[in-house]
């Protein structure tokens, strides 16, 4: 006698919104024909069949637009990598799942994401393209268009989940950034009162626990006002116009205001060097120039 499988529907209403499910349920899967999450900004469908046992694998597809805040206030459900990443503003997504939830750098994933805004541990994104595809332990991630604080970013990251390979490669180029505005979204930075443009390249790549292999190479150029109070920039602005200024007596250059500045690097067992670095600007009324290496 052919048996029908049980169906299950189900809504759950909680303050936040609503979760709808439709379904059937076998001895291994839950298979949902159908399942809306909708919150106040954020509406999700999904589809496909999340396993009941171990030895058995998750399918799922889910697309919608999502907003990140509202995220971390679900019942029943954790989110620590998002929390670490601290996002902001909405997305449109799609993800396609498949292999077991608890093993998630094993499974094969595909997905895309488009947002006009939104937030990265404070840094401003917008028209913001990014895509992901992993196969056998391998993640690649291509950031095609974007713009960081108005600056054009293009990036292709891979990391390998393997054993044996484990590591990861970087290379991403951000072509005229704002510092103003940078220096207002992050809180930390918006007592600085930089402005001006900054372009930049990076190549890296190693393990992501032994430091020790990490290699590297890249270039920045910065033009505007006060660059001396970019982070990286301040304390070798500090520690160069500092030293000079003992060694030569000339207390103004203390008091400098860098309008200029760009170094090549590179990273080799666990140094930064340099060939190329170079700073401009004024210290009262005479303009200076820095050149340095090390």
């Amino acid at each position: 006698i052919p048996l029908t499988l049980p169906r299950t529907t189900a809504t759950l209403d909680f303050p936040q919104g609503r979760l709808q499910l439709a379904g059937q349920l076998t001895p291994k899967d839950l298979l949902i024909d159908g399942a809306l999450v909708e919150l106040a900004n954020t509406r999700v469908e999904v589809r496909g069949a999340v396993a009941r046992t171990p030895d058995h694998p998750t399918v799922l597809d889910l697309s919608g637009t999502v907003t990140w805040e509202e995220l971390r206030d679900l019942p029943l459900v954790s989110w620590p990598g998002l929390e670490a990443w601290n996002l902001a503003g909405a997305a449109e997504v799609e993800v396609r799942f498949e292999g077991r939830l608890s093993d998630w750098p094993s499974a094969t994933i595909q997905s895309r994401l488009r947002s006009r805004a939104m937030r990265v541990r404070h840094l401003p994104l917008q028209q913001f393209v990014c895509t992901a595809e992993q196969r056998n332990r391998v993640l690649r991630v291509w950031i095609p268009s974007g713009l960081l604080a108005g600056g054009k970013l293009t990036a292709e990251l891979t990391v390998d989940h393997r054993p044996d390979t484990q590591g990861y490669f970087l290379e991403a180029d951000l072509i005229g950034m704002d510092l103003a505005a940078l220096s207002q979204a992050i809180p930390a930075w918006r007592s600085r009162s930089m402005v001006g443009r900054t372009s930049a390249h990076a190549l890296l790549s190693g393990r992501w626990k032994e430091r020790a292999t990490w290699r590297g190479e890249g270039w920045l150029n910065a033009s505007g006002e006060r660059l001396g109070d970019l982070p990286l920039l301040e304390k070798v602005f500090r520690g160069l116009f500092g030293m000079l200024a003992e060694r030569l007596g000339l207390e103004t250059l203390r008091r400098a205001q860098i309008t200029e500045a760009s170094v090549r690097w590179r990273l080799a067992d666990e140094r930064l060097t340099t060939d190329g670095l170079r700073l401009g600007g004024a210290a009262g009324l005479e303009p200076i120039s820095i050149y340095a290496k090390g």
